[in-house]
């Protein structure tokens, strides 16, 4: 594991000169326990200090979910929340989003004009 996460990161240094200013997994792989470790240390060895934190905690009442994609999402949840103290123990600042109240299409002007004063993410 530690060597495609040390691939990934020399690949995009080669095509950008530059490490990456975060990390985000796609289906939010980063926070699974067989990779966060790994991670963090490459994170760490390349001086890259942020990550996204998935832990949208309504997702359960999310009914307009498939069943199944959203059992997925609530075992994502709960591995983001086990991974908070890893990742702040090496120095890594999370963006943790929490306290979505609903999961209506309607609010989303509201999160994001929330997001834009603060309300609906901290920076730990």
């Amino acid at each position: 594991m530690i060597h495609e996460i040390t691939a990934q990161f020399e690949k995009f240094k080669q095509c950008t000169g530059s490490v990456p200013t975060h990390v985000d997994g796609h289906q939010h792989i980063h926070v699974l326990p067989g990779v966060r470790k790994e991670l963090i240390s490459v994170m760490v060895q390349n001086g890259v200090f942020f990550t996204r934190v998935p832990a949208e905690l309504k997702l359960s009442d999310c009914k307009w979910i498939d069943e199944q994609q959203r059992a997925f999402y609530v075992s994502v949840v709960r591995d983001a929340i086990d991974s908070k103290d890893l990742f702040k123990a090496s120095k890594i600042r999370l963006v943790l989003f929490h306290n979505i109240e609903h999961c209506l299409f309607s609010t989303i002007k509201d999160v994001i004009f929330n997001l834009s004063q603060g309300t609906f993410c901290s920076m730990n």
